[in-house]
C-alpha cells in the first residue's frame, strides 16, 4: 500500500525532506504541487517580511535616539520606521514591476507608467516624511495614497494576481482579508499617529 504522505509546512527544508523520502516510497504528493504552494505563500512571507522592516527600523531608532539623545524620539522613530517601509516597497515596483502592472484595474492605461510613478510617489514620501517642515503634509498625502492603492489591492486579489510570477496563480481573497487589510489599517493608523498626531 502506498505511503500518503501530508506536508503541512512548505519550505526547503519539507521539500528536501520531500525528495528524500520519494526515493524510497511512493507518494501522492506531487512536486510541482509543492512547489506551487511554495511560490503562492511567497506573498504571505512578503507581508511579515515589510512588517518586520517597520517594527525594526522603529525599534533600533527609538534605542539608537535613547542612547545618543537621552531621549526616547518617538517621531523621528516612527517615521523612519515609515520611511524605510515605504522605500522598500518604492523600489520594488521597478523589481516586480511587470506583477505589478497586473494589480492596475483594467479600465486604467499605461499600466507601467502608474507602476513606476507609484514607486516614486512612494520613494518621494519616505523622504518628506523625514523633512520635519514637510512631514504633516506628507503624512495626510500619504494616507490618501494608501487608502487609493487599497482599492487596487482589491481588484488584484479578485483577479488572484501573483505579484512575484506576474500571473494569476495568487491566493487571492483570503489574502486581502487575513494580511492586506490589517496590514493597511496598521500603515494608515502609524502614519497618522507619528506624522500628524504626534507631530
Amino acid at each position: 500500500m502506498n505511503r500518503i504522505v501530508y506536508i503541512k509546512r512548505f519550505s526547503l527544508e519539507n521539500l528536501f525532506f520531500y525528495l528524500t523520502l520519494k526515493k524510497y516510497s511512493q507518494s501522492s504528493v506531487k512536486i510541482s504541487d509543492i512547489c506551487g504552494n511554495v511560490k503562492r505563500n511567497n506573498i504571505y512571507h512578503l507581508t511579515m517580511k515589510l512588517l518586520t522592516i517597520l517594527f525594526v527600523t522603529f525599534a533600533l531608532a527609538l534605542i539608537g535616539t535613547k542612547i545618543f539623545q537621552g531621549d526616547w524620539n518617538l517621531v523621528f522613530s516612527g517615521n523612519l520606521g515609515m520611511a524605510a517601509f515605504m522605500l522598500f516597497t518604492g523600489f520594488a515596483h521597478f523589481k516586480f514591476q511587470k506583477g505589478m502592472a497586473l494589480m492596475i484595474p483594467e479600465f486604467i492605461p499605461a499600466k507601467m507608467f502608474w507602476v513606476y510613478f507609484t514607486g516614486l510617489i512612494e520613494i518621494a514620501a519616505a523622504i518628506g516624511l523625514m523633512i520635519p517642515s514637510i512631514r504633516e503634509l506628507t503624512s495626510i498625502l500619504l494616507i490618501i495614497f494608501l487608502v487609493l492603492v487599497f482599492i487596487a489591492n482589491i481588484d488584484s486579489s479578485r483577479k488572484k494576481v501573483n505579484l512575484f510570477k506576474a500571473d494569476y496563480s495568487g491566493p487571492g481573497m483570503s489574502y486581502l482579508y487575513k494580511e492586506r487589510i490589517p496590514m493597511q489599517i496598521i500603515l494608515i493608523a502609524w502614519t497618522w499617529f507619528f506624522g500628524i498626531y504626534l507631530n
